[in-house]
């Protein structure tokens, strides 16, 4: 039998069934089939004949061909065939049928439907590209998505909406009239589709059409012509990851306990950070796929990455219910991607938290990406399209820019109203209004803008406090809101009131902000400033409930304060202060205008001289309450005339109030004041009522007695009975009862064996002992008698170990008719009446102004009020002769002084040598620099020439007038001896016509130490000398050197950074300035020497150097500089530069300096911006 096909329909060998006739039993043939291109033949190998009429069925896979073959030849043949040939060897035919075969529906060739964006995941908006190529032309197509389900176009478009009209949408279903011609590539790419749901592999049917049309609003499609059903080759919708929950923090936020200010703000640009993503995915994620997140250019890295699963209704910030982990391990991090692989599927609509740290991107790196920065969350499989996507469908975390930002202040006591200068450089946004954050305890005051008119600044005014108790301030910026802040500002001068101390954290903190939309820019921090209360503050006194005791302060200040100035003391609520001109004992302070108690916790000390930068001690008289106060606190502030804060030292910690004790000071006496000279000194206290036995009063217990020498004595006991005891009933330990060893103290250790028969009764007791009298006598000569508890084995062995209980304080004034206390008081000024008639003949000529007057309180005693009326007559004639140098200026300060010292040839002064002495160290022949430093520093030289005295009578000279706090400067002299004693007492070292790298001189300073100023004249200074002088010249915030011929900086001056600074006539010139400038620049930062060696003067206007050429230090230390009589064509560069950076610069000495006309120019436009005062004026520089 042989079957004859359609043309164009070709069997398959794969398939070839056939049974027996309907309605019997199954009986198969056996039967063999040849198949060729549009036949088959079927071979009975059947034993017997087939009977007829026999039924046969069999049935073939066969491929249809493109499209339906023309009519006569879509038929197809059977016929039936005998074994056995005719006569021409043909097969018989034993029967024939011809069928009409099917229409052929073609199927689209090469069909590819790819998804191309920009969204991939389900439910999302996205466009699908279709290309196909036709078998057969047709005018329109019909587009059916069958899975996944729901996808929709009710909005799509085509992208040639000319050509290609979609003029049906159903649900999934979407027609398209169009020209599809036979053979030619079709290309139809679909916008604004929305996906399926879920996701998974696309089924999709194609089919082309001709002769539709719309009846009653009814498509109806016509004919067929092509088609392509079911399609899964096309893509693989990616699942949906939907975002429940995000957030980006910094490390701040992480702990905002610790980092209450930081953890408000936003991310800073190139910081690290941590990403945190609660979400779900649609489609399972098996093990071995990959989770992938990424945000260019955002940086993943491995320090933290954590996968969980949370349960299903927990809350965000719910830590009840422990969250299970998902095992995965990190693969991949690279390009800003972070692949992991997974160990565990995740399962669809499970919630899921991750968090991953990263870098925030720099600021050039956010500009250059310079679009939305997207969160990629997906899982991965090898397929070209994710499994699960968000399409970076996430809200953008805000970055904001890290700011340079430095804070500094020249000065910053506590309580005072202080100058903080702030620099900040913002990055790429420029931002109009700043917001500083200060420390905890600073205020900023109603008008909080500095002094000076800022070029960046246009107003400042407090702001909202800050959660943490911060005060704030808000800075409007220049220009704003056109214009905002650019490029680094440096010295943005702003005013706030200091705290008390030095805030634990002492961080300041500036926010950029656009002040129109209130939008964060960027933020900084900076360390801070400390607050630095009065050097060597002490007080002292000793707590015996109700017994008057004598109190004394100790202090060193770091400003000048101007006559009417006054100290504030506050003291324990309880107390009992007596303070007046016959209780307060001025030990080293300058001459004053009394003392008011105002209450029990405060009082007022008024000062009518000038307050220089050095050490003062005084004391009064109080009685301590009953017991310790609650707060046991004291302070002591030193204010101008105005009342503003100069200087403070607060919250020093009172003493113990012992109220089963009562013990009283007793007297502090000696027997000579010579200079290197033995004397014997008695030091006593009075018990008034027996001490208490250890039940009653465990805890005061005196066990030792500490009496500490002041600086400078040294004691000469050398064996117990070099101690006399004054009371024989002391009960001393039996054994070692006396440590002498430490020749400025001595220990006595009592014997108490807890019973009242050995213990101290009432009576007076005292020690005397012999001591060497020091050449000057200190500044504080204070002794200290201290009485130590038993209670810490290893005693007392200063005032301020644990075991002292309590301390008397006994001045070192000299007694009168002491040996030597004659003649000291005859040199000082109205302590004896028997002198006023000297010091009435010596002062006749002298003209004195404001910064010196005559009180009645060193008149002496009677006829005060006319000797007062007298001088002010004399002060008003200086007046009228002197002009504006002894009148007061306009900020209300005194004017520079200006005296007349007496002739030496004119008189005969042999009787009165010392009292003149005393008096032309006081009047003083003033030099250039007299008044000129505007900031606490006055250089009054003194020239002690002709004045025939012993150098032990010059000796006692200093010391009396450094303890009378009258000496107003340094002393001049080219004797070494004299130099040293003026500098132990004053920390200034003033010497001329020496060679300092000598011995005798290298070994003098090392004595000193530390040292505040440095000033020499027509002294040698060598390298090597230098070398050996530089430790003693760091701690100098003024430094003078007058006709020394330095010729070039010596190395190591460059580290150097004073306040005040002379180089005089020391044959300097611009390219000795420059000398130095390359080993300057690799310095991090630069002193005001340093500066200019930095700046050698050459080079284009408005050229300057790099920013960390500018030392903090200089900028904001250096207040004068005289660097006149030094040859410096050329250096105008290098001083206009030096007006610039230096803003707190006030004077710049330029005298016979010989600069030339372009200098000046540059000097010229360089004041025009700066404070600084120029002496004298450019016009009178030799050009």
């Amino acid at each position: 039998m042989e079957l004859e096909e359609a043309e164009a329909v070709r069997p398959s060998k794969r398939k070839f069934h056939y049974h027996k006739a309907f309605g019997e039993a199954a009986e198969f043939l056996q039967l063999l089939g040849q198949c060729n291109a549009s036949a088959i033949a079927i071979y009975i190998r059947e034993p017997t004949p087939v009977e007829r009429d026999y039924y046969i069925e069999f049935g073939l896979d066969i491929y249809n061909p493109l499209k339906t073959p023309p009519l006569t030849d879509n038929f197809w043949q059977c016929t039936v065939y005998s074994a056995n040939s005719d006569s021409n060897g043909n097969r018989i035919i034993k029967a024939s049928k011809a069928f009409q075969s099917w229409d052929i529906v073609p199927q689209l060739e090469n069909l590819e439907v790819r998804l191309l964006g920009p969204n991939t995941a389900a439910e999302t908006l996205s466009s699908i590209h279709v290309e196909f190529t036709p078998v057969t032309t047709a005018e329109d197509i019909a587009i059916q998505f069958h899975e996944p389900m729901d996808f929709d176009f009710s909005a799509a478009s085509t992208e040639d909406e000319d050509n290609q009209v979609i003029f049906l949408r159903e649900g999934p279903l979407l027609r398209i009239r169009m020209d599809i011609i036979q053979g030619v590539r079709t290309i139809i790419v679909l916008r604004n589709v929305l996906l399926g749901k879920i996701g998974g592999q696309t089924d999709i049917s194609i089919t082309t059409w001709t002769g539709g049309l719309f009846q009653n609003g009814i498509w109806l499609p016509g004919t067929k012509q092509d088609e392509r059903l079911n399609f899964r080759n096309g893509f693989r919708l990616p699942g949906r990851v939907e975002i429940l929950y995000d957030k980006l923090e910094n490390t701040f936020q992480r702990d905002p306990f610790t980092y209450p200010e930081q953890s408000l703000w936003n991310t800073q640009m190139g910081r690290p950070a941590y990403a945190e993503f609660h979400f779900h995915i649609s489609v399972q994620a098996e093990v071995g796929d990959f989770l992938m997140i990424s945000a260019w250019p955002f940086q993943p890295t491995r320090s933290i990455f954590t996968l969980v699963e949370s349960p299903i209704g927990q809350s965000i910030s719910s830590n009840a219910v422990v969250k299970k982990a998902v095992a995965n391990e990190i693969t991949t991090v690279f390009g800003g991607q972070i692949h992991a692989r997974l160990l565990e599927p995740l399962i669809p609509y499970r919630r899921y938290e991750v968090v991953t740290s990263v870098i925030a991107p720099t600021a050039q790196a956010a500009k250059d990406h310079g679009a939305v920065i997207q969160w990629f969350i997906e899982t991965r499989d090898l397929g070209q399209l994710p499994t699960n996507t968000n399409d970076g469908n996430s809200r953008e975390f805000p970055i904001v820019e890290e700011y340079r930002f430095m804070v500094s202040a020249v000065r910053s006591p506590p309580l005072a109203s202080i100058i903080v200068s702030l620099d900040v450089t913002p990055a790429l946004d420029a931002p109009t209004l700043l917001r500083v954050i200060a420390p905890l305890g600073f205020n900023f005051t109603e008008n909080c803008i500095g002094p000076g008119d800022s070029v960046y600044i246009e107003a400042c005014v407090p702001g909202q406090v800050t959660p943490s108790g911060r005060s704030t301030a808000e800075l409007t910026v220049r220009g704003a809101p056109a214009v905002g802040l650019e490029g680094m500002a440096v010295g943005i001068l702003v005013r706030i009131d200091s705290p008390t101390q030095t805030p634990v954290a002492k961080e300041w903190f500036i926010e950029g902000v656009d002040a129109l939309s209130d939008r964060q820019l960027g933020w900084g921090q900076a360390d801070g400033i400390d607050v630095l209360p009065m050097q060597d503050t002490m007080v002292i006194y000793p707590g015996f409930t109700g017994v008057r005791s004598r109190i004394v302060w100790r202090f060193r200040t770091r400003e000048m304060v101007q006559a009417g100035g006054y100290l504030e003391v506050r003291l324990p609520f309880g107390f009992a202060p007596e303070c007046s001109m016959a209780t307060l004992e001025a030990i080293a302070l300058p001459i004053t205008g009394g003392c008011r108690v105002v209450n029990e916790a405060l009082l007022y000390v008024f000062m009518n001289t000038t307050m220089v930068p050095r050490e003062y001690v005084f004391a009064f008289f109080l009685t301590p309450p009953a017991a310790t106060p609650l707060f046991n606190e004291l302070s002591i502030i030193l204010r101008d005339r105005f009342g503003a804060v100069s200087d403070a030292a607060v919250s020093i910690p009172g003493s113990k109030v012992l109220d089963k004790l009562r013990i009283r000071e007793g007297q502090l006496l000696w027997t000579s004041t010579k200079p290197f000279r033995e004397s014997t000194i008695t030091v006593s206290f009075d018990i008034l009522e027996s001490l208490p036995d250890l039940i009653v009063a465990p805890d005061q217990q005196i066990d030792e007695i500490l009496i500490t020498l002041p600086y400078g004595f040294v004691h000469l006991v050398e064996k117990p009975t070099d101690l006399q005891l004054m009371n024989e009933n002391m009960p001393l330990r039996e054994v070692d009862y006396l440590d002498y060893f430490q020749k400025d103290r001595i220990r006595i250790s009592l014997e108490l064996n807890q019973s009242s028969w050995v213990t101290l009764s009432s009576g007076s007791y005292g020690f005397r002992f012999n001591v060497m009298v020091p050449s000057p006598l200190p500044t504080f000569n204070v002794w200290f008698v201290s009485l130590c508890s038993p209670s810490y084995p290893e005693g007392c062995s200063q005032i301020t170990d644990p075991a002292v209980m309590a301390t008397f304080a006994m001045t070192g004034r000299l007694p009168p008719g002491s040996a030597g206390s004659e003649r000291i008081n005859q040199m000082s000024f109205g302590r004896h009446a028997q002198n006023r008639t000297h010091i009435r003949q010596l002062l006749k000529p002298l003209k004195l102004s404001d910064v010196f007057k005559l009180r009645p309180d060193n008149l002496g005693d009677g006829a005060a009020g006319r000797k007062i009326g007298a001088f002010e007559k004399s002060q008003a004639r200086g007046r009228e002769r002197f002009g504006e140098r002894c009148l007061v200026d306009e900020r209300g300060k005194p004017a520079l002084t200006y005296i007349t010292p007496l002739s030496f040839a004119s008189r005969s002064l042999q009787e009165f040598a010392d009292s003149y002495a005393m008096l032309m160290i006081l009047a003083s022949v003033q030099g250039a620099f007299a008044g000129a430093w505007e900031r606490g520093y006055t250089d009054q030289r003194v020239l002690l020439r002709e004045i025939r005295l012993e150098p032990d009578v010059v000796v006692l000279l200093i010391n009396e007038l450094v303890q009378l706090g009258l000496f107003p400067g340094s002393l001049c002299s080219s004797s070494l001896r004299f130099a040293a004693a003026l500098a132990r007492q004053t920390r200034r070292f003033h010497l001329r016509k020496m060679n300092l790298a000598s011995a005798e001189v290298q070994t003098a300073l090392r004595q000193l130490g530390k040292l505040d100023a440095f000033l020499v004249e027509d002294c040698t200074l060598g390298a090597e000398g230098f070398k050996q002088l530089e430790e003693v010249l760091r701690s100098c915030v003024e430094l003078s050197f007058l006709r020394c011929p330095l010729g070039a900086l010596p190395p190591g001056f460059t580290e150097l950074a004073p306040r005040a600074l002379r180089l005089r006539s020391c044959k300097l010139d611009a390219d000795a300035l420059s000398e130095m400038s390359t080993a300057v620049r690799a310095q991090p930062e630069l002193s005001a020497v340093e500066l200019l060696t930095a700046l050698p003067g050459k080079g284009t206007e408005g050229e300057g150097p790099a920013t960390s050429l500018v030392s903090r230090k200089m900028a904001l230390n250096l207040l004068a500089l005289d660097l006149s009589e030094n040859h410096l064509a050329g250096a105008g560069r290098t001083m206009a530069l030096l007006l610039r950076y230096c803003h707190q610069l006030a004077l710049l000495q330029l005298e016979d300096c010989a600069l030339s006309l372009e200098d000046l120019t540059l000097l010229s436009r360089a004041l025009a911006r700066s404070r600084a005062r120029v002496l004298p004026s450019v016009s009178e520089a030799k050009v």
